[in-house]
């Protein structure tokens, strides 16, 4: 006959992180907007649309990248960015988490 035990109790699932995900807002009410398409232009490019639903704003984008930070353990030897400054990296990532600290979440749960 089998015998079916009762799984042992689960681990305590840790608190979920605040991510630093990317978030485009929209530049006339400030609000999330959403990335309707884009494309990588080369390994530093991309741009795209992206439309705010709250003001229906909708607008094109681009992001790259500037400079390195921490080098690559797997180079692309296509890829040539100046080399950031540890402290400068650290100091922009702080003031950065500073001045976000007044936002509110936008998935907090109420109640």
């Amino acid at each position: 006959m089998i015998e079916y035990r009762k799984p042992a109790a689960a681990a305590k699932a840790p608190a979920p992180r605040k991510t630093h995900g990317s978030v485009l807002l929209c530049p006339h009410c400030g609000t999330r907007t959403l990335i309707r398409t884009s494309r990588q232009i080369n390994e530093l490019f991309r741009e795209g649309y992206s439309i705010c639903t709250s003001c229906a704003f909708m607008g094109k984008y681009v992001t790259h990248y500037i400079a390195e930070c921490v080098p690559s353990v797997s180079p692309n030897p296509r890829v040539s960015l100046p080399a950031l400054p540890r402290h400068q990296a650290a100091n922009d990532i702080a003031a950065s988490e500073a001045a976000e600290a007044d936002q509110m979440d936008l998935f907090a749960r109420s109640g």
